[in-house]
């Protein structure tokens, strides 16, 4: 069993967001949980973005509206991270304050993964794909991680799928799965067997792990008392 003290979503879709909150493996939201990327920008943007505290990330200037899809109305894409919002926004953008409610809680979310980076000695970063990525850019992010904080362990989990075919190996530290099938919805709204390493995996504080979004459940003035973090 391999423990940590930080299991978190760095993307590429939401596939691993999903696999976390299914096993009770996620007790808040962070930033990257519910995006997803259709080319490598976003993953060299990472690279620098852990050292800039995520400076530049979902600027209002910088999300531009996209075509809905049949799965999503209203998607927007920030041009300089290049990552993709689906479950953001429950309407287009009228106005500014329309998007200060929406970046007011991406604020708090990023603000909480470097709370948590910062507070944690063992650190898992999951990123799922469907797709083939550069590599290059994953290694070149966990060294930077590595290098801006020296007292702490990182690893990486990297899920490739649509790939030629199945392997499982180490690349300069970063364990990479690729998978010749494409990914399906139970990828994303139950599970594959694929992602079954996550059930050897243990977060040490296990008290704030008791389900999906339940933080803390206590008996206040004769009522349970239920708090979540969002």
């Amino acid at each position: 069993m391999r423990k940590y003290d930080l299991v978190a979503s760095l993307g590429a879709n939401c596939s691993a967001a999903h696999n976390l909150r299914y096993r009770g493996m996620r007790p808040y939201s962070l930033p990257l949980d519910w995006v997803y990327i259709e080319d490598d920008k976003p993953m060299k943007w990472l690279v620098g973005a852990f050292e800039t505290k995520f400076a530049d990330f979902f600027q209002y200037e910088n999300l531009k509206l996209l075509p809905p899809t049949s799965e999503h109305d209203v998607i927007y894409q920030d041009s300089v991270s290049g990552f993709i919002f689906p479950n953001h926004f429950q309407t287009h953008m009228q106005n500014k304050k329309d998007y200060d409610i929406v970046a007011a809680k991406m604020k708090r979310r990023v603000h909480r993964l470097f709370e948590k980076i910062n507070s944690a000695n063992k650190i898992l970063f999951i990123i799922a794909s469907s797709r083939k990525l550069d590599l290059d850019n994953i290694v070149a992010q966990k060294n930077k991680l590595q290098s801006l904080y020296p007292d702490k362990q990182f690893d990486f989990e990297v899920m490739m799928f649509d790939c030629e075919y199945d392997t499982d190996k180490i690349i300069s530290g970063v364990h990479v799965h690729t998978f010749a099938r494409k990914m399906n919805l139970y990828n994303f709204n139950k599970t594959n067997y694929e992602w079954a390493f996550l059930d050897d995996i243990e977060i040490r504080d296990k008290q704030h792990i008791k389900t999906g979004r339940t933080l803390l459940s206590v008996k206040l003035f004769q009522r349970k008392l239920k708090v979540e973090l969002i």
